[in-house]
């Protein structure tokens, strides 16, 4: 946009933010600068809805009601107080945009005594797809071409096969996280492709994401992928508890990789914590897809072969002293 044009017709809203446990001011670094010209100040966190009787777990940043947005920022209204239910895998993806880790229950949450897992018949997505990382020429990250985005949306979704049938069935994406700052990014991403395209899927933003899910107490966890080592995850109740094994940070990397690797055929719910009778239930499978059990059990096998070379070439030993959960 001209720099005259967008100067005469819109109003920036600096919303940075930065999670609980970063040492870094998203105040300070706006009072310091470089900023946007004209750009305000937007703090999520004063003008999140507070109100007991709509945020009754006083959950931080929550979307605000129109009343409230329009009141503290005394600006045109711009967003609506709405809920969507998170009910049908059939009619709807959830895209869970925090860190793959995270979301398989590897690594904990930010957040003291939040429970590690995710949400049933959700994806793996994390939001740093969708960027380009910064670099010493551009020291802040930004949105990779709308043609790449795309493509990290569809394979997200499960491939163009899937990504053609939300489209043409009016299916919804629903777009998660932790608490429902970084799925954003995912949203507009889908929103981007809406207006270069003329068409992208239907989509909402879980406003309390893994944050509010987890702490309700009808909640629903599925195992991870720390079964596949023999760990036991926290957030599970009455799972058989095997042998626990703890794996060096440095193995993260081909954790993710077993991850996304399996994900394309199947969902993450085990039905034995075991790993040497490690199976995935029939109906767990993605529809459209002849995938077998016996393509998935050999599928694991080869993969966890691989992580055990690694770890064995790397010196990192097993060990029975803690979960990958913690």
């Amino acid at each position: 946009m001209p720099l005259l044009t967008y100067q005469q017709t819109t109003l920036p809203l600096d919303a940075t933010w930065h999670m609980p446990n970063s040492p870094r001011s998203a105040l300070a670094e706006y009072l310091n600068g470089p900023r946007i010209p004209n750009a305000l100040r937007f703090d999520l966190d004063e003008v999140a809805e507070l109100s007991v009787d709509k945020n009754p777990m006083s959950l931080t940043h929550m979307l605000p009601s129109a009343e409230r947005f329009k009141k503290e920022l005394a600006y045109e209204e711009i967003v609506s107080n709405s809920k969507k239910p998170l009910s049908d895998p059939t009619s709807e993806i959830v895209l869970d945009h925090r860190p793959a880790a995270r979301f398989l229950g590897i690594n904990p949450e930010p957040r003291p005594n939040l429970p590690s897992g995710h949400i049933p018949n959700s994806r793996s997505l994390p939001f740093t797809q969708y960027l380009v990382p910064a670099s010493d020429k551009k020291p802040f990250t930004n949105y990779r071409p709308v043609s790449e985005l795309k493509q990290v949306l569809a394979e997200g979704l499960g491939g163009e096969t899937v990504w053609d049938d939300i489209v043409s069935r009016d299916k919804s994406i629903v777009f998660s996280c932790g608490s429902g700052m970084t799925a954003a990014i995912g949203w507009l991403a889908n929103e981007l492709i809406r207006e270069s395209e003329g068409k992208a899927p239907k989509s909402a933003l879980y406003d309390e994401s893994w944050t509010g899910y987890a702490l309700r107490e009808d909640r629903i966890f599925l195992p991870t992928m720390s079964f596949l080592f023999g760990g036991s995850n926290r957030s599970v109740e009455g799972s058989v508890d095997p042998a626990k094994i703890e794996m060096a940070v440095a193995e993260l990397d081909m954790i993710t990789d077993v991850f996304n690797r399996l994900v394309n055929s199947c969902h993450t719910k085990c039905i034995s914590s075991t790993p040497l009778n490690h199976r995935y239930a029939e109906g767990d499978l993605l529809k459209g897809e002849s995938v077998c059990i016996d393509r998935c059990t050999a599928k694991f096998f080869e993969v966890n072969k691989k992580v055990g070379e690694r770890m064995s070439a790397m010196g990192s030993a097993a060990q029975a002293t803690g979960s990958f959960g913690r």
